[in-house]
C-alpha cells in the first residue's frame, strides 16, 4: 500500500507511546541487511500466552525488564519491545517469542523477564558489541522473515541498531553479529494535521480600526487509530481598516474682487476661495468647482482704451503684376474704447505694390515617367515611375505640389513572369512491418511559388524513393523462452528460486522498442514444488506501518511515523 500520511510525535514519553501503540497483540519488524535487502516479519507473544498477555512498548525505561548490555548503554535513547511480563515468568518460568507463526521458547534460569528487543537511536554511530548466538532459537525471527519487493522498501533512516535479549538460559545478540543488519518497528496510528489557513474574512468596519478572522481545520488528515489531535489554535485574527475615516472638503467664503487695472485692455478682475473649511482628509472628497473666479474689466465698467486687431492678410495678387497694389486692414476693436478710454493710434489701412509683394507662384507636376522594367524573377519586387514638381517650381511661398513624386506597382499586378520554386519535402512514409525489398518515399510540390505569367517550372523530381534498409527502420526486441527454475535447495524453508530470459529474439535495433516485462522471475521453493521439512501455517496482514525516529543533539527524541495502512 502507499504512504497515506507522515505524522510526528515530539519529545517521546510513555503517554505518547501509549497513544501510538493502540494495538499490542503483535508488532511488525522490518530488517535491512548490509547488502541492501529488506525483509519483514510479525512477532507476538508465545501462542500459549497470547490470551493472558500483550506486548510491552517502552522508551528508555522498561519497568521490571532487565536493561541492555552494559557495553551498549552509550547507544541510547532507545525503544523497547518486551514479550512476557514478570508475573507470567514467575509462574511458569517459560520465556521466548513467536515469529512468522512459530514459537521459539526457553526455560528461564531465574524469575526475571528477559524476552525483549531493544531498538537503538545510536546518535554517535557507534558499533554495538559483537555478541550473538547462532542457534535457530535466536535467529528464528530473522529466518522466518519474508523478502520485500524493491518498490516497497523504506529509507535507511527508518532502520536502527538492535539488541535481542533472551537472557538467563536463553541468550542475546546484536545487529552487528548478524552482518550489520538493522531493524524498524511498525506503529499503526495517524496523528492529525492542520489544513491551510483560510483567507482572512471581511473587516468588521471600513475605517477607524476593526478586526478580521481566519480559521483552519484538523483534517489534513484527521487523527485516527488513537493518533494525536492537532496542536495549536483553529482560529486567528488581525487588525484591519486602521486608516482614519474620510473627511470631505468644503469651501471658505469668496474674497473681495481685485482692483481695476489702469487701462482695461483684456485684463480681468479676480477673487478666490480655499478648500479648507474643512480640508479633505483620509481620501475624503475634494471641493467641487474652482478656487478662483474672474470677471472682465468691461463687465466691471473699468476704463477701456482702444486696441488694434491684427492686420488682415494682403489682398490677392493679380494674375499679371503691372501697376496694381495690394492692401490690408485692421480695426480698433481689440478692445473698442469704452468708459472714457482713448482711441487707437495710427492708420487702419496699408497699401503695397505687387512687385514689392513678390506674389507667390504655386508648383505644378510634370508628366509621369514610364514604369521600370520587370525583374528577372518576381518575388515581392516592385515596379516604379516618377514625376517632379517643376512645371513650374513653387516660388515666393507658393504651394508645393500635392501628392507623391513616385508611384510603385507590384510585379504581380504588372503580370511579370514568376518562376516556380519547390516547397519542402514531406516526411518519409512509414517503415513497413517487415523490411525486405520495400521502399519508403517522400514528395514535394512546385508551389513556393507556383509559376505564373509564363514563368519557368521547377527543375527536378517531385518524388524520391529510399530502401527501408538504407532508412534504418526500427526492429522491435522480442523475449527468448524462460530458462528452467534454479535448483531446489536441500530443504525448502522459505528459499527463493529464480528463472530468466533475454531480449535477443531479435535484439532491438535502430531505435526499436525494448522487450516489455521483466528479465527475471522469482518464486518460493514451496510454490515451485520443492520438498519441504514441514510446513508452518501463518496468517499475516497485508498492510504495514513504519516509524522514523529523529533525535536532537541533546538527546530529545522525535518519532516520525509513516502509516502504510491498517493491519488485518
Amino acid at each position: 500500500m502507499g504512504i497515506p500520511q507522515c505524522v510526528y510525535c515530539s519529545n517521546v514519553d510513555m503517554k505518547c507511546l501509549s497513544l501510538l501503540f493502540t494495538t499490542r497483540d503483535f508488532a511488525k519488524i522490518r530488517l535491512r541487511h548490509s547488502n541492501g535487502e529488506q525483509r519483514e516479519v510479525i512477532v507476538e507473544n508465545l501462542s500459549s500466552f497470547q490470551s493472558s498477555s500483550t506486548l510491552y512498548f517502552g522508551y528508555n525505561t522498561h519497568t521490571s525488564y532487565q536493561g541492555p548490555d552494559s557495553r551498549n548503554t552509550a547507544l541510547k535513547p532507545y525503544l523497547f519491545l518486551g514479550f512476557l511480563p514478570e508475573s507470567l515468568v514467575r509462574n511458569y518460568g517459560t520465556q521466548g517469542f513467536r515469529a512468522a507463526g512459530r514459537d521459539f521458547t526457553f526455560t528461564n534460569c531465574d524469575a526475571n523477564p528477559n524476552s525483549y528487543i531493544t531498538f537503538y537511536y545510536n546518535p554517535n554511530n557507534e558499533s554495538p558489541g559483537r555478541l550473538g548466538d547462532s542457534n535457530s532459537f535466536m535467529t528464528g525471527w530473522i529466518d522466518g522473515s519474508t523478502v520485500l519487493s524493491v518498490n516497497s522498501y523504506m529509507d535507511s533512516d527508518f532502520y536502527f541498531d538492535w539488541e535481542m535479549h533472551m537472557g538467563g538460559c536463553g541468550g542475546f545478540m546484536t545487529s552487528h553479529y548478524m552482518s550489520n543488519s538493522r531493524a524498524a518497528l511498525g506503529l499503526p496510528f495517524i496523528n492529525g494535521l492542520w489544513s491551510d489557513w483560510d483567507p482572512f474574512g471581511t473587516c468588521s468596519v471600513s475605517c477607524g480600526g476593526g478586526i478580521q478572522h481566519s480559521s483552519r481545520r484538523c483534517n489534513n488528515p484527521e487523527p485516527a487509530h488513537g493518533g494525536l489531535d492537532c496542536i495549536g489554535k483553529d482560529s486567528k485574527s488581525q487588525s484591519c481598516s486602521i486608516q482614519g475615516c474620510p473627511v470631505d472638503g468644503r469651501w471658505t467664503e469668496w474674497s473681495a474682487w481685485s482692483d481695476c487695472p489702469v487701462t482695461c485692455s483684456g485684463e480681468d478682475l479676480i477673487r478666490s476661495r480655499s478648500c479648507t473649511n474643512p480640508s479633505p482628509e483620509n481620501k475624503g472628497k475634494e471641493c467641487e468647482g474652482s478656487n478662483s473666479d474672474v470677471m472682465s474689466c468691461y463687465k466691471a465698467k473699468c476704463q477701456v482704451n482702444g486696441e488694434w486687431t491684427a492686420w488682415t492678410p494682403w489682398t490677392n495678387c493679380p494674375e499679371t503684376c503691372n501697376d496694381e497694389t495690394l492692401n490690408r486692414t485692421r480695426s480698433c476693436s481689440n478692445p473698442a474704447p469704452e468708459n472714457g478710454g482713448t482711441d487707437c493710434q495710427g492708420l487702419d489701412k496699408e497699401f503695397m505694390s505687387c512687385h514689392t509683394a513678390q506674389c507667390p507662384v504655386d508648383g505644378g507636376w510634370t508628366e509621369w515617367s514610364v514604369w521600370s522594367d520587370c525583374p528577372d524573377t518576381c518575388s515581392d519586387e516592385d515596379l516604379i515611375r516618377t514625376r517632379s514638381c517643376t512645371n513650374p517650381s513653387p516660388e515666393n511661398d507658393g504651394k508645393s505640389c500635392e501628392g507623391s513624386n513616385s508611384e510603385i506597382m507590384s510585379c504581380y499586378t504588372a503580370k511579370c513572369p514568376v518562376d516556380g520554386n519547390w516547397a519542402n519535402w514531406t516526411p518519409w512514409t512509414e517503415c513497413p512491418e517487415t523490411c525486405k525489398d520495400e521502399n519508403i518515399n517522400r514528395t514535394r510540390f512546385c508551389s513556393n511559388p507556383i509559376p505564373e505569367n509564363n514563368g519557368n517550372e521547377c527543375i527536378g523530381n517531385d518524388t524520391e524513393f529510399m530502401s527501408c534498409h538504407t532508412a534504418k527502420c526500427p526492429v522491435f526486441g522480442e523475449w527468448t523462452s524462460w530458462s528452467s527454475w534454479s535448483d531446489c535447495p536441500e530443504s525448502c524453508d522459505g528459499e527463493i528460486l529464480s528463472k530468466e530470459r533475454n531480449c535477443t529474439n531479435p535484439v532491438p535495433t535502430n531505435g526499436g522498442r525494448y522487450c516489455i516485462g521483466n528479465e527475471t522471475d522469482t518464486s518460493s521453493c514451496e510454490t515451485v514444488g520443492c520438498p519441504t521439512r514441514g510446513e508452518i501455517s501463518q496468517s499475516m496482514g497485508s498492510g504495514y506501518t513504519r516509524i522514523r525516529l529523529n533525535w536532537s543533539l541533546v538527546g530529545i527524541l522525535t518519532a516520525v511515523i509513516i502509516v502504510f495502512g491498517g493491519f488485518s
